[in-house]
């Protein structure tokens, strides 16, 4: 072979699986340049035999640099400028595109030794394979699936939450609160702490086994890993792999089962990406808000816009962060594994399995929170607090000053935002102290700034204090930005109309 390789030669051997073409085209710069270095056969001399392929060089593995150092420095040079242009002209890392050639090549070999006889009938699995698998019917059943697990979720949820809330307020609550009226501080401190177990339950039992419930018979089932498959090119837009839409999905339902279920991403950067637009998933709580204040008292179109205008911000933001955020992009690749019934030991023990690390971990959290915020109400600093967020409240969003509490509260779950709202108001009906416009302007804010404590304990578990804060305090400006838009906007809009 001519060992005169121009630059994109060297990328066309590559393409073909040449992993030898960097070692001749450095060669070749340094012929050009007049450099062959000192002693028979240039800098090169000695190196050839440790170049098993253009792997190290072009940096598939990510040697470290003491490694690289080792390599001459023309052929490090002449490595990273092809590098450069391969990434540029295929626009994926390296990694990704060697990785891909292999595929392909392997995929030929087995293309020419493999023959197929036209006369084998599919099977039954087979052909459900390909209804699941196909570009039309595979996103109709996606569809259909997701559709069916978010109506299970929502109505078995919301019975079994109803279940405990009241029977834990008759039970518990009520006779605690009554007892211990004598003693204002312990009374208000111990009540708090009832509401976040209260809240915990009415989390971990309604929602959260519902949902890892059906995510395990999924799972089991093998059907996840086609619904990543079909999901891998839409989630490419946002530099991510279909893996990352199951914990987008799981989000409709509870944001804490869907950060915990991020854990399965393969690198930080798309364990921070997916956890940043979870956060702004309209899960079960979220749509108690939407929908009880908005579709209640505004229109139920109101409503279906809200959730049209979150769809909009997760897509703008993900295409934002997947070309912002540095780090690794890893390879897909997935094993079908063969469609099978669910066993139900395996479906108990994985639903176990995610429920425990919520239980031991962000329950705690939780209830720890309450109280604290407890002890801030009693001390009267929430109403300072109110008074301190007047501005942004009542300024800039054009909400009554009482709403402060009612946000404050919803950290703690966010369905507790439209619970307090009515008791700062003095009544559920609240067509009758707030216009439609603040109504849809405090569901949209509730959606969409800082997550419940409980999603927080478990965002400080798999990504770390730091990038918490980080996703915490960019959930709050871009709360404040959408909604402020819309409360000063609209006003003039309706203006000019």
């Amino acid at each position: 072979m001519d060992r005169s390789l121009t630059r994109f030669d060297t990328i066309a051997l590559l393409s073909r699986g040449d992993e030898e073409a960097p070692v001749r085209h450095s060669r070749h710069m340094l012929k050009l340049r007049g450099g062959r270095g000192k002693g028979r056969g240039g800098p090169w001399r000695g190196h050839e035999g440790r170049i098993t392929s253009a792997r190290d060089l072009l940096g598939e593995y990510n040697l470290p640099g003491e490694t690289l150092q080792e390599y001459p420095e023309e052929l490090r040079t002449s490595a990273a400028i092809m590098r450069n242009e391969i990434e540029r002209t295929h626009d994926s890392p390296i990694a990704e595109i060697m990785a891909s050639n292999r595929y392909g090549d392997a995929g030929l070999i087995s293309k020419s030794v493999m023959r197929y006889s036209p006369d084998v009938r599919k099977n039954i699995a087979e052909k459900i394979d390909d209804l699941l698998m196909n570009n039309v019917s595979g996103f109709l059943i996606l569809a259909a699936v997701i559709l069916s697990m978010l109506l299970t979720v929502f109505y078995v949820g919301g019975f079994l939450e109803e279940l405990i809330v009241d029977n834990f307020d008759k039970l518990i609550l009520a006779p605690v609160k009554a007892t211990l009226e004598p003693y204002p501080f312990i009374q208000i401190v111990v009540e708090y702490t009832l509401i976040g177990i209260q809240a915990g339950l009415g989390i971990v039992f309604p929602y959260i086994m519902t949902f890892y419930v059906l995510m395990s018979i999924l799972e089991n089932s093998g059907y996840l890993t086609r619904a990543a498959f079909l999901l891998d090119e839409i989630m490419h837009k946002f530099r991510l792999h279909g893996r990352a839409m199951i914990p987008l999905i799981l989000g409709f339902g509870c944001s804490v089962p869907a950060i915990m279920s991020t854990k399965s991403l393969q690198t930080h950067r798309e364990r921070i990406i997916t956890s940043t637009l979870i956060c702004m998933v309209p899960c079960s709580a979220r749509s108690i808000v939407i929908l009880g204040l908005v579709a209640s008292f505004v229109s139920i179109w109101a409503a279906f816009s809200i959730y049209l205008l979150l769809l909009a911000i997760i897509v703008a933001i993900g295409f934002i962060l997947g070309r912002v955020v540095k780090g690794e992009e890893t390879g897909f690749v997935l094993e079908m594994v063969p469609l099978r019934a669910p066993g139900i030991n395996d479906v108990v023990n994985k639903t176990w399995i995610q429920m425990k690390e919520f239980i031991y971990v962000a329950f705690p959290l939780l209830i720890a929170g309450s109280a604290v915020l407890g002890v801030l109400q009693y001390a009267g600093i929430l109403e300072i607090v109110n008074g301190l967020l007047s501005p942004l409240t009542r300024t800039w969003l054009g909400l009554p000053e009482y709403t402060s509490t009612a946000l404050i509260f919803g950290v703690l779950r966010k369905e507790m935002a439209l619970e307090t709202l009515a008791v700062m108001a003095g009544t559920a009906s609240f067509d009758t102290v707030m216009t439609g416009l603040q109504m849809y302007v405090f569901a949209v804010f509730t959606t969409i700034y800082m997550p419940c404590i409980a999603t927080m304990a478990m965002l400080n578990r798999v990504l770390g204090l730091k990038d918490t804060a980080i996703i915490t305090l960019f959930t709050v400006i871009l709360a404040l930005l959408v909604s402020g838009i819309i409360a000063n906007l609209v006003p003039v809009v309706q203006a000019l109309i």
